[in-house]
């Protein structure tokens, strides 16, 4: 990643980890503030000119409605935030010469910022009598149709990525000890966001299909499939697949089985059946999960 270099330095720098962790409830991360840093060292005439550093959804509130603002699960995300505060953090800012007032206000989730600009309405038909409301993260934003809010239920949200999310009860004082999760802010300000998460959950299935079961590698032709088709044909395998294990190691991950060379494949014995290559994907996946969900 470009952002590599810095935020290894930050990981490194004279805030220890546990400081990091204990103002931004985040381990050091290539997210917003390292992308910051990054581009003043290398581009400081175009950081130099910055009047604002947004947020994807940010910038297009600013786009609709010329509001610069954003809300406190995004700000969460970008490692110069104070989440018990409920501020940014002029500890983590000042540390590393970076000036709050690069950064947007803070509002919450589900405020109306302002309606369509008449230009914005000449360029798009939109009415400019539309309020534009303020959204949030993806994954505490779907925390809410899944009824995930009184601090006894986990939001597993699985796609490329998978995040394990438990959404506290309101006014809950949080434990600022890294312990495997981050402690993100919710949509409501009040409440906590506890997140785990496995980086490569879904592209773990669809590689481990795609590598050792399906044939289109080897271009032999074969229909089209489905998940629903692949779960099907492997739920009743029984977990572990007659021993074999699909441990998921990704960039930056702490490894518990003293597995550490990038190159190491497993060995694996000849009565395998192919379809236990699926269940054991998937079984691994879940091993992570519940271990996310342990510290959350």
């Amino acid at each position: 990643m470009l952002t590599h270099a810095q935020y290894l330095r930050l990981k490194n720098s004279n805030i220890v980890q546990d400081t990091i962790y204990s103002i931004t409830g985040l381990d050091p991360t290539n997210i917003s503030l390292c992308k910051m840093l990054w581009m003043k060292e290398n581009h400081p005439n175009i950081y130099d000119k910055s009047v604002k550093w947004l947020q994807m959804t940010d910038y297009i509130i600013y786009k609709l409605t010329g509001t610069v603002a954003t809300d406190y699960t995004l700000a969460s995300r970008t490692l110069a935030f104070d989440v018990v505060k409920n501020v940014w953090s002029n500890e983590i800012l000042d540390a590393v010469g970076v000036d709050k007032g690069l950064l947007p206000d803070i509002v919450e989730s589900g405020t109306v910022v302002g309606k369509v600009l008449q230009s914005v309405s000449e360029d798009t038909g939109l009415s400019t009598s539309i309020p534009v409301v303020m959204g949030g993260n993806d994954h505490p934003c779907a925390a809410l149709p899944a009824g995930v809010l009184n601090g006894n239920k986990i939001l597993d949200s699985s796609g490329t990525a998978e995040s394990i999310i438990l959404i506290s009860k309101p006014n809950q004082k949080p434990n600022m000890v890294f312990e495997g999760q981050r402690t993100c802010r919710f949509l409501d300000k009040s409440r906590l966001a506890l997140w785990g998460g496995i980086i490569s959950s879904g592209a773990s299935f669809e590689w481990t299909y795609r590598t050792l079961v399906s044939s289109k590698e080897w271009d032999v032709k074969q229909d089209e499939y489905d998940y629903k088709f692949i779960l099907d044909q492997v739920k009743d395998i029984p977990a572990g697949a007659n021993g074999l294990l699909f441990y998921l190691i990704c960039e930056e991950a702490e490894l518990h089985i003293g597995i550490q060379d990038e190159r190491f494949i497993p060995w694996v014995k000849d009565n395998y059946n192919p379809k236990g290559y699926d269940e054991i994907s998937y079984g691994g996946i879940k091993l992570c999960c519940e271990n996310d969900s342990y510290h959350a």
